[in-house]
């Protein structure tokens, strides 16, 4: 058992930097310019723009963009934001209401997924049970993201039942 679970920790590796490799190589890849974009309509000064790329090493290669952020990353200095705050701080600051959300959706996919799962067991081959069956296949195809926005709208916004965001002090109550 020691050795497979060594082994599972060792594919961790690869895996890690494949993932990280290929986010952030589509990153890159993407059309634009972050410096334009971060100046918007307004024309800036050549020396300006390069400025910002000097800070945020956008003026030197791929590969070496690539091992910065990963060093960064490994000695927790994961980089500022074009506002000047700290990518950490942002982190410590939206990690608890991460945690809270995750948790909440954790506990009702556990209490739907048993109550449902058990009426669908007792009633097998019925309308209920078919009905389950394409809308978890549904819900299981559509992106998290997806799901999430369209709940945010009907919910919060066209219905009004939850308020459509969470303030910064993480209470869900409005």
């Amino acid at each position: 058992m020691w050795w497979y679970l060594g082994k599972r920790l060792l594919q961790l590796i690869p895996v890690f930097f494949g993932a990280t490799f290929l986010i952030y190589a589509m990153v890159f890849l993407m059309p634009g310019d972050p410096v334009l974009a971060l100046a918007g309509d307004k024309a800036a000064e050549p020396a300006v723009l390069d400025q910002i790329r000097a800070d945020y090493n956008l003026d030197k290669p791929f590969l070496v963009q690539y091992f910065l952020f990963i060093g960064g990353f490994f000695t927790g200095d994961m980089g500022t934001t074009f506002s000047g705050r700290a990518v950490t701080e942002v982190l410590a600051e939206t990690f608890p209401i991460t945690i809270r959300l995750a948790l909440m959706a954790l506990v009702i996919e556990a209490v739907m997924g048993i109550v449902f799962g058990l009426i669908a067991g007792l009633r097998k081959g019925s309308w209920f049970d078919s009905t389950l069956l394409v809308v978890s296949l549904f819900i299981i195809a559509v992106p998290t993201f997806v799901i999430g926005f369209v709940g945010q709208f009907l919910f919060g916004i066209k219905w009004g039942v939850v308020p459509p965001t969470v303030g910064s002090d993480g209470s869900f109550s409005r």
